[in-house]
């Protein structure tokens, strides 16, 4: 999938100038410019099957790509005058008939017909981001141009996964819930439920650009990091940060994929944990409804489990099966 955003009309036939293309398009696992009868750079690597924010810029001399927020380069390109009508979304047109078919999702399309500056193009890729679960490289901006609601620097380290919620009246921008779309686990929601989608959701944000994010370190999600509390004794190793911009605090819901009642959302001002603040069990689905102000701006989550194992030895256990567990039997082993 791939959603796209173009600082200029940049895909089709120029048939009134010196009659080249620039076509965008799969070569193995990856996004590339073609032009002519040949692949040119910049290329988007190992494009194909993921969800992505792709930006083309094109003028008199050059190209360029950005992908999820980084510049992978420019390219020497000579097209002249660009008409509005000459480019073309997910097909070609040469020799008078339609060609080079796209199978791909497209959720959204920008134009512009001027070269945006690199901060209103951080601006629009940061709209595109957040509503589509896209973790792009840098701050993430709203649509007044200051107002940083993900501050890449002071959350270096957990900028893998963002996710978030928020309001940004300029940019029709009202998202409810939130999912990474590359390989998250955690959902955001506001409210005490998680609806259809984001549409159906009828809880309500009260101000404009508010702002709800978190962000991960993108580590293992499996429970083999021991932790010492009341009723965990591991967690994941993967460590959660988040923070909120312009926020009234209010119910919201975390649903953590493959999480059950064994299972606890840990919240802690510490990264290690060797403290932690809270420690609040999720339910049968893995969910669990909490008031925002319980988990401050700055602050860390993770998830921890109590993981027990024959004479306490928990480390790295994946299975224990054992026939007097009051559910098995001899014939029947049940984990």
């Amino acid at each position: 999938r791939i959603f796209v955003m173009y600082d200029q009309a940049s895909g089709g036939n120029d048939y009134t100038t010196n009659a080249e293309s620039l076509i965008f398009a799969r070569n193995g696992a990856n996004v590339q410019t073609h032009r002519g009868n040949a692949w040119e750079n910049p290329v988007i690597p190992n494009a194909l099957g993921r969800p992505g924010l792709f930006a083309s810029v094109t003028n008199a001399t050059s190209h360029t790509l950005h992908y999820n927020g980084m510049n992978l380069g420019s390219a020497a390109y000579s097209k002249g005058n660009i008409h509005a009508e000459q480019w073309f979304v997910g097909a070609g047109y040469a020799g008078g008939a339609w060609c080079c078919g796209s199978i791909a999702d497209v959720a959204e399309i920008i134009t512009y017909d001027r070269e945006l500056t690199a901060a209103e193009s951080r601006q629009v890729q940061s709209y595109l981001a957040l509503k589509y679960g896209i973790s792009k490289t840098g701050d993430y901006v709203a649509s007044d141009g200051t107002t940083i609601y993900w501050d890449s620097t002071v959350n270096n380290n957990y900028n893998r996964h963002i996710t978030g919620i928020g309001r940004d009246d300029s940019t029709f921008l009202y998202q409810k819930q939130s999912l990474s779309a590359d390989t998250g686990i955690v959902t955001l929601a506001l409210g005490g439920t998680i609806a259809t989608d984001n549409a159906s959701d009828t809880s309500t944000i009260g101000a404009d650009k508010s702002f709800y994010l978190y962000g991960d370190n993108g580590a293992a999600v499996t429970y083999t990091t021991a932790i010492t509390g009341t009723n965990v004794n591991q967690r994941m190793a993967r460590v959660w940060k988040t923070q909120k911009t312009g926020w009234t605090d209010q119910d919201i819901t975390h649903k953590v994929k493959g999480a059950g009642l064994n299972n606890y959302l840990l919240i802690s001002t510490d990264p290690t944990f060797a403290t932690i603040g809270q420690e609040l069990q999720l339910d049968a689905t893995g969910s669990i409804t909490l008031n925002s102000s319980q988990l401050p701006s700055g602050t860390y989550f993770t998830v921890g489990a109590r993981i027990l194992g024959p004479s306490a030895v928990t480390a790295g256990i994946a299975m224990w099966l054992r026939a007097v567990d009051g559910g098995a039997s001899g014939n029947l082993w049940s984990d």
